[in-house]
């Protein structure tokens, strides 16, 4: 079976071509061309298309019926459909969801990007949508959106080994950062991106002193954030014994 992943089609959503910039002049030309990109690279039959939200604007099961594959949809901002849309999904998730993509490939998934995510400390990739291309990362987690164009060609699906290389070269860098390391004999993953800029920043030769200044009090906010706001109890809590489960 050929797995692929995306988000935030918008089919049939005319505010989209101005809202993220897309290079239709409107918005039937736009629909045909993701249907068309859709159908060059997902087989008509042993396929499935995991969709991280905002498939369609309206005309959800005529959209469905016009797309290769069979589909999974993680409800987005704008999947208000009937019911009997609902039911021409293989599966339909809300909220963030583990999904296991075959060969104990586990990613997080979900419409928006969070800062931390389940099993992320053990070295699971998140993949999102909702940005449309504008949120940069420096973690396992990436922008499946077809306006990202960060895995893939922009507005094509994305085939699974382009998302695990895409993966790959991000724990890669994590690696090299200093990002990932042993703790109490297991490897683990720090992957938020807000504590690790911060202190980038704060430690850049080019940061002016008010700014560096600034950045030393954000810094101090977020190791005494006794809320969760910022860094939470995630990286605190990650070697205690009942976070230590197996991955599934």
């Amino acid at each position: 079976m050929e797995d692929f992943v995306t988000s935030d089609l918008h089919l049939g959503h005319r505010n989209i071509l101005h809202h993220a910039k897309r290079p239709f002049s409107c918005i039937e030309e736009h629909d045909q061309v993701l249907i068309d990109n859709w159908n060059t690279v997902v087989p008509r039959s042993n396929s499935v298309v995991r969709i991280f939200g905002d498939f369609a604007w309206r005309d959800h099961a005529s959209y469905l019926q016009r797309l290769n594959g069979k589909k999974i949809l993680v409800v987005g901002s704008h999947d208000r459909m009937p019911k009997e849309a609902l039911a021409l999904f293989k599966e339909v998730h809300h909220g963030g969801n583990l999904l296991n993509f075959g060969n104990n490939l586990n990613f997080w998934c979900q419409h928006t990007c969070a800062r931390v995510w389940e099993k992320g400390h053990y070295g699971v990739g998140q993949c999102y949508g909702h940005s449309h291309g504008r949120l940069k990362t420096f973690n396992m987690s990436i922008d499946v959106g077809v306006d990202s164009g960060e895995a893939f060609d922009k507005f094509f699906p994305i085939p699974i080994e382009h998302l695990i290389t895409a993966m790959t070269v991000r724990e890669e860098a994590m690696m090299a950062t200093g990002r990932i390391r042993e703790v109490d004999g297991r490897k683990l993953y720090f992957q938020d991106d807000v504590n690790w800029l911060l202190r980038q920043l704060m430690e850049s030769k080019d940061a002016h002193h008010g700014y560096r200044e600034l950045l030393k009090t954000l810094l101090t906010l977020v190791k005494n954030d006794v809320h969760g706001w910022f860094s939470g109890k995630t990286h605190d809590n990650v070697g205690n014994d009942d976070e230590k489960e197996e991955l599934p």
